[in-house]
């Protein structure tokens, strides 16, 4: 699933058919309330991470989004339904083998996401998002991962006919990669 840079010409002259790959995953989900999933794919946290590019509803994914979430890594997640929230667990790869974006698991660190949603009433549901990742980068290859250790947030999906609100509340913890300076 989203192989991206097909390159199917008469003329290819590439050494990879595929420039890199996007999303790659396998899902298998035997009933409603229960899937495993196990591949390279986004963590599913933020609502601008929890659909489909296709379906923003802005032009572009947020600055925020971008600089806090990781990318999309290597990994499994397991998705199910109790005590009257629909919960999903992941554990992911920090680094990606060279341009192609090959999962690394030598000496990665790991990302552990957890995320949880309830419906409040038919046109509202809240969310909750968290995403640990530990900070070692002693691999030489590609850290993918969020530069925050912890990363939480909260937010709401309204829809009440043709009009509907989003809302994301958003914190990183404990940068580790020295971009920023101190206060910022």
């Amino acid at each position: 699933q989203n192989i991206y840079n097909l390159d199917t010409s008469q003329h290819f002259d590439g050494d990879r058919f595929v420039d890199s790959v996007d999303e790659l995953f396998l899902k298998w989900a035997p009933s409603d309330d229960f899937y495993l999933t196990a591949g390279k794919q986004k963590q599913p946290i933020l609502s601008e991470y929890r659909g489909s590019t296709n379906a923003l509803l802005v032009y572009e994914r947020s600055i925020l989004t971008q600089n806090i979430i990781s990318q999309k890594l290597w990994g499994a997640a397991l998705g199910f339904t109790g005590l009257g929230l629909d919960h999903e667990v992941g554990v992911w790869s920090t680094a990606l083998e060279d341009d192609f974006a090959w999962a690394s698991f030598e000496d990665a660190s790991a990302s552990i996401t957890y995320r949880a949603n309830s419906e409040l009433d038919e046109a509202t549901t809240l969310f909750f998002d968290y995403q640990y990742v530990d900070q070692d980068r002693s691999t030489d290859e590609i850290f993918g991962a969020s530069p925050y250790e912890s990363v939480f947030a909260v937010g709401s999906e309204s829809k009440w006919g043709r009009f509907g609100l989003n809302t994301d509340f958003i914190a990183g913890l404990d940068r580790q990669d020295g971009r920023l300076s101190l206060g910022d």
